[in-house]
């Protein structure tokens, strides 16, 4: 007898266990469109707004998919690095270069269509170039460059770990040569022109913290633009052509309050080539070259 009695409480010990491994499984609350269920892993499809699973993200609670993939950044960079100058003389080439500092400043904004717009000011000023081409008078002044860029982007590619922004727009460059006891004054050098620039950007985790989330990316940005350009003193006006490059690598490092912290390398180079010379006053071509570490804080939600 004792023997039925033990059969029997194993069986119904046995029976409780497996009614509520199924409740357990089958009562949980519904999720909503867009949001990731609490204590899954988080993947995204190619569907826009369709999540699937796989051990990418540990979740602790539901995550819209705005946190996932921020359609806001706003960011100040301050950079410190070198202004590199070349001036071709039709002779040889002439130049020199200085430690420099800068800033610069970006914001960018999509809509769910994933169309948006971006825009960048970047400014550098350097210390005292000195350039020396052995028969001219040493020149020894500052160079000042401003770049300004606003353009429509679009999210080519957003999954689960890579963003690919694509931006394209008009761009302006300012370039201030400074020409210590010369009669003619300083020498400006502007452009404007149409500019296209990408920046692949690899999502290295994700961890949510409820409901929002905290990430690590890597990034490189590549751009380069072309337009007409003027090149002026106190006397004289001509007109020239340029072009500009720029690249920038680093990391970002976005907590989960949206505050985003990081650090890269950037580089910028703008050419302007030598002058028509319609009002026979020749300009030489110059490089002006900057680069340099730069530390960015900001916000992106």
């Amino acid at each position: 007898m004792s023997q039925a009695i033990f059969r029997r409480t194993g069986l119904f010990v046995a029976t409780g266990a497996l009614f509520f491994a199924s409740c357990s499984t089958t009562s949980r609350a519904p999720v909503g469109a867009g949001e990731i269920a609490p204590g899954e892993p988080l993947r995204l499809s190619t569907d826009v707004g369709a999540p699937t699973r796989a051990p990418v993200v540990k979740q602790d609670a539901a995550v819209p998919m705005s946190q996932v993939h921020p359609r806001t950044m706003a960011t100040l960079g301050f950079v410190i690095g070198e202004q590199d100058f070349e001036v071709n003389n039709g002779a040889r080439i002439v130049s020199g270069s200085n430690d420099a500092y800068g800033f610069v400043l970006k914001g960018e904004h999509f809509l769910e269509s994933d169309l948006g717009f971006h825009v960048s000011i970047n400014r550098n000023e350097s210390s005292k170039i000195r350039l020396d081409d052995g028969v001219n008078p040493v020149v020894r002044g500052d160079v000042t460059s401003t770049n300004i860029f606003l353009g429509l982007a679009y999210r080519a590619t957003v999954d689960d770990k890579f963003r690919l922004p694509v931006r394209f727009g008009p761009f302006f460059n300012q370039s201030e040569q400074e020409i210590p006891g010369s009669a003619d004054g300083d020498i400006e050098r502007s452009s404007l022109g149409v500019r296209l620039a990408a920046e692949p950007e690899y999502i290295v985790f994700q961890h949510s913290e409820d409901g929002k989330v905290r990430e690590l990316s890597l990034f490189a940005e590549f751009g380069c633009g072309a337009g007409p350009a003027k090149v002026k003193d106190n006397a004289d006006s001509e007109d020239a052509y340029a072009f500009n490059f720029n690249w920038e690598v680093g990391a970002r490092y976005r907590m989960p309050s949206g505050l985003l912290v990081g650090l890269s390398y950037m580089a910028m180079k703008n050419h302007y080539g030598t002058t028509e010379s319609y009002n026979n006053a020749v300009f030489f071509g110059v490089d002006d070259d900057f680069g340099g570490f730069m530390v960015t804080a900001g916000l992106r939600f």
